[in-house]
């Protein structure tokens, strides 16, 4: 049987995640990336503005971090209030970053999500801050270069008017999304050590309609659609 991965919608407001346990230690290495492979638009962070107002929204419906499909999306529906829950991911270890960023691509074209890197931890800056302090922790080996990586939807971000007006523009592509997928290297056995990198948490809810069309106006996915034209 083929693999049901319509855009559902839930009204639910969702709250934004930690990076992943550890990490929460190392926030203040996080930093602003440049666009990674999966999308190339703008945004502005609004972690901090909506964190407080999320606080107190009901957990009904949600297990182990991952968000389920509700009732099928409406194309009609007012997208304001809207929310939409995508497919689950089905990979959740990997081999290498690349391992991961390729399964990603996979995915979100197969979902027509849209999803760009928002911070980077490094090796380098975690193994420096946990060996003046004694820990039994592992260091972890260079070639990782990235110890987490946060990813959040295109939409991410609170719009900011370049004009005087005061009514924000309607199509704009920062719209406060919190959809996002978080990832760090982890130790898989302490003995030898080794280790995978994992996926931790995926808030798979987005404010804004998730579709075909929408997703095909993307610069990134346009880009990619009239290069195959000009190939044929």
């Amino acid at each position: 049987m083929a693999e049901d991965r319509r855009v559902k919608t839930a009204v639910r407001r969702p709250q934004r995640r930690s990076l992943c346990v550890e990490i929460n230690a190392d926030a203040d290495e996080a930093s602003a990336a440049s666009p990674g492979a999966l999308s190339d638009e703008e945004w502005v962070d609004s972690a901090t503005d909506s964190g407080s107002n999320t606080s107190g929204q009901s957990k009904q419906g949600r297990s182990g971090g991952m968000d389920h499909p509700r009732r099928l999306q409406d194309d009609n529906e007012d997208a304001q209030g809207l929310e939409v829950l995508v497919a689950p991911l089905e990979r959740f270890e990997f081999d290498s970053w690349e391992d991961l960023e390729s399964y990603l691509a996979e995915y979100t074209k197969g979902t027509h999500q849209s999803f760009r890197i928002l911070t980077k931890n490094t090796v380098t800056a975690r193994n420096a801050k946990i060996r003046p302090t004694g820990s039994n922790k592992p260091l972890l080996p260079n070639e990782w270069v990235n110890y987490g990586k946060t990813y959040i939807c295109t939409h991410s971000g609170t719009y900011k008017s370049r004009g005087k007006g005061k009514w924000k523009r309607l199509q704009s592509r920062a719209m406060e999304c919190e959809a996002q997928i978080n990832a760090c290297v982890q130790v898989d056995d302490a003995m030898v050590p080794t280790f995978i990198l994992r996926i931790t948490s995926a808030r798979l809810v987005h404010n804004h309609p998730v579709n075909k069309l929408t997703y095909n106006q993307y610069p990134h996915v346009r880009t990619a659609l009239e290069s195959d034209v000009v190939g044929t």
